[in-house]
């Protein structure tokens, strides 16, 4: 345990090393983050406070022009509550399903973790219009803001306010550019459970839209078939994604998902924006396994699995009020549990490296309550306070 947490300090010490080397071959950038968090479910009962100190750190070598490597990884401090309370919780902050397990828990108390998680450990090689990158990588399919059918490797949840960098994949990627509007690409990307993804993706631009047709199979148990765009009309982004997965099992059927989300945002000459965003979800109407909002705040599981409920509709609205601060206010509203999410936020500039962000997000539902098996409306509330420094 002692060689873990002198390594995990060495690390952080190489880091600013290198940091220094302007000149080297080797670069390192990051943050260190400390954010506060107060839950509840009832303002007028008991508040869950936990606190989490967060550095991340961003390794690229960069040998000559045709190859790089990157390692970047998150360093993690869990106290609080949560984890006082929750025997299980060091096992779910260490859980990785990639090929290679590369998340270590380097000290584990019960009030306290230290976790360090490698989520991009990759090389890459590139020559004229081809680009191969083998390792844990991010690979991101998605057009949309909230919901990204069409991301079949890395679906993330957006309410997870500490991971702007998204998760990666175990994968080999193979990347070809067509022409300099067009461009081909085949992943095939691996999980310890046997669970691979294997795709493909064209993209080409068209009447000034970017589009992008996709197929693959995913999880080893359905196919899927997509397609994405971008673009704008008079003045206002619109986009879209569209994916079919069909079992491998049932091909002959009619057992089928299909999944469409739609977005368009507009930003006005003061620099208000507007975004909304609007997403079908076929056969996810049946909210009987829903018991928490836990299950809510970290879906998706898949690209499949993306809502619980089959509508979906999200609205946000952000301003500068000054250079230096920023205001926004998401929305979501779910019909069919006749649920919906609230999320105002600000951030401040402090410095150039410097800021301070607070978060609130709010939560009401219908849910089904496990001991009386009934439907009752409920609500959650977490807040953020958060101050990140970069380097």
């Amino acid at each position: 345990m002692k060689n873990r947490i002198l390594l995990f300090v060495l690390l952080i010490v190489f880091s600013c090393f290198a940091y220094g080397q302007k000149e080297s071959k080797l670069k390192c950038n990051g943050y260190i983050s400390n954010m506060q968090t107060l839950m509840f479910s009832d303002i007028n009962k008991d508040w869950v406070n936990d606190n989490l100190i967060h550095n991340r750190l961003n390794f690229k070598w960069v040998p000559n022009t045709h190859f790089n490597t990157v390692v970047e990884l998150r360093n993690r401090v869990f106290t609080g509550e949560t984890v006082k309370y929750n025997p299980n919780y060091g096992n779910d902050i260490d859980y990785d399903d990639g090929i290679v397990d590369m998340s270590f828990n380097l000290f584990e108390e019960k009030s306290v973790i230290l976790n360090s998680f490698v989520d991009r450990a990759y090389l890459s090689y590139e020559k004229g219009k081809v680009n191969v990158k083998a390792g844990r990588q991010r690979v991101n399919w998605g057009k949309c803001f909230v919901w990204n059918p069409n991301d079949i490797f890395n679906n993330y949840s957006f309410f997870d306010v500490d991971y702007i960098e998204k998760p990666g994949e175990d994968a080999i990627r193979l990347q070809y550019y067509n022409t300099e509007v067009s461009s081909s690409e085949i992943v095939v990307s691996g999980k310890r459970k046997d669970q691979g993804n294997y795709a493909g993706i064209y993209r080409f631009n068209k009447w000034e839209y970017d589009f992008q047709i996709l197929g693959g199979f995913v999880k080893n148990e359905d196919y899927v078939l997509g397609l994405g765009w971008a673009g704008d009309i008079k003045g206002a982004g619109f986009c879209g994604e569209l994916s079919y997965y069909h079992p491998v099992e049932n091909v002959r059927d009619t057992t089928g998902i299909f999944l469409a989300s739609i977005g368009t945002n507009y930003t006005f000459k003061n620099s208000l924006m507007l975004q909304f965003e609007f997403l079908y979800n076929q056969k996810r109407d049946n909210q009987t396994n829903i018991n928490s909002f836990q299950q809510i705040i970290n879906a998706p599981s898949n690209s499949k699995n993306l809502s619980f409920t089959e509508y979906n509709i999200f609205g946000q609205l952000s301003y500068p009020i000054s250079p230096l601060l920023n205001g926004s206010l998401s929305v979501m509203y779910f019909p069919n549990m006749e649920g919906y999410f609230a999320g105002p936020s600000i951030s401040y500039s402090l410095s150039d490296n410097i800021e301070f962000s607070f978060i609130v997000q709010t939560f009401g539902a219908n849910l089904i309550n496990e001991i009386t098996s009934q439907k009752e409306k409920v609500s959650f509330t977490m807040s953020y306070i958060k101050l990140k420094k970069s380097f």
